[in-house]
């Protein structure tokens, strides 16, 4: 029979423990051979996570603003009265998928929070690193991305979460997780257990930054069964970005510094590698850069929060994300409102940004239904 290990279980189990914080100088050999405990080692193992409820909760949290028109966004103008204008102002502010923060309540908080600690929980139930490997990356993808989540409405509002410090260390660098006795950073589980594990440049898109200039969130789970094709959903779509690939200058190739923190794990013959994997996704403007710019420079990196207002606070309650639909333009921030009309504009419809009305819960995660078709193993 095979096991399924249920979020909404592991919620009620202890709950986790932090290491001591340390400045980041780079991973030690004492370091590098505790993370060797990570490395794949499948047994032929039939346990698999169960996502239902993240599905759930990034469904609710999460627009999807679909691909790129690699338009760049004119610059708002100030409100009446005023020189400042508040809120996203980046050309690229319309790309990628946002998280409302602006519209979480406690309860939304809390629960970002629970599915945080039990993704970490469940880690420290089984062995990670015996499960099939598509298993293992879609447990790293989601203990990253819901963990940055948590800590992003925790802190919440927040301009720019790269440069955010928790206990003196910055975001990405600070030991956030345990598992087995071992702390993690954000960084650690990109660079230290999947980049040095996993070959397929793809694996570079299922990892959520909390900025604009990052891949995308997905509106659900990270799944084994849907994996090979998220992957080439996300890649597709960040790589005909203007945060992904865009011309600079006359002759140059502008690409995105995600890449820089993969470049010595997945693109060892550099640029080459590079271009090569980004000719498998690159189309229309982006495939006749690729053809005719030469050397490989790095684009500007847009460091603001993907939410709705660029980290503005949302004046007086917050309303929750289910009142969060195509009739709710005028309410909140400026910023937040300004976002959201723009939104409707990119796509001419009010009618897409209807939300379902439903709150956020835990849920047993019993009932999983059917198994998901096998893919094929990201190597």
């Amino acid at each position: 029979m095979r096991q399924i290990i249920a979020l909404g279980a592991a919620v009620a189990l202890a709950s986790c423990a932090t290491g001591p914080v340390v400045e980041d100088t780079g991973p030690s050999p004492a370091r590098l051979a505790e993370l060797a405990k990570f490395t794949p080692a499948p047994t032929g193992s039939v346990q698999k996570i169960d996502y239902d409820v993240i599905d759930e909760f990034l469904d609710l949290t999460v627009i999807d603003l679909g691909p790129s028109t690699r338009r760049r966004e004119q610059r708002p103008p100030p409100p009446s009265g005023s020189r400042l204008t508040k809120g996203h102002d980046s050309p690229i502010r319309l790309e990628g998928n946002k998280v409302v923060f602006s519209e979480f309540t406690p309860d939304v908080e809390k629960a970002a929070r629970e599915y945080a600690e039990s993704l970490e929980t469940i880690g420290n139930r089984i062995d990670i690193e015996e499960l099939a490997r598509n298993q293992q990356l879609v447990y790293w993808f989601n203990l990253h991305n819901i963990t940055l989540m948590a800590v992003l409405a925790e802190r919440y509002p927040v301009v720019e979460p790269s440069r955010m410090l928790v206990d003196g260390v910055l975001l990405h660098d600070a030991p956030l997780i345990e598992i087995d006795g071992v702390t993690l950073s954000l960084r650690d589980i990109r660079e230290e257990i999947v980049y040095k594990n996993w070959e397929d440049p793809r694996v570079i898109y299922g990892f959520w930054h909390g900025d604009l200039a990052g891949p995308s969130i997905l509106t659900s789970a990270w799944n084994a069964g849907t994996l090979n094709s998220d992957l080439n959903k996300n890649a597709d779509e960040f790589v005909n970005s203007l945060r992904g690939v865009d011309g600079v200058g006359k002759r140059s190739l502008g690409v995105s510094p995600i890449y820089k923190e993969a470049q010595s794990a997945l693109f060892a013959n550099w640029p080459r590698d590079l271009r090569m994997h980004l000719e498998k996704f690159g189309e229309g403007e982006v495939a006749e850069l690729l053809q005719k710019r030469g050397t490989v420079v790095w684009l500007p990196y847009e460091r603001t929060i993907s939410d709705l207002s660029g980290g503005e606070p949302y004046p007086g309650p917050r309303p929750g994300v289910e009142a969060l639909s195509g009739d709710d333009l005028s309410t909140g921030s400026p910023a937040r409102q300004r976002m959201l009309r723009e939104m409707v504009f990119k796509f001419g419809d009010p009618s897409y940004w209807q939300r379902r009305r439903a709150t956020v819960t835990i849920l047993d995660g019993d009932d999983t239904g059917e198994d998901p078709e096998e893919t094929e193993e990201i190597e």
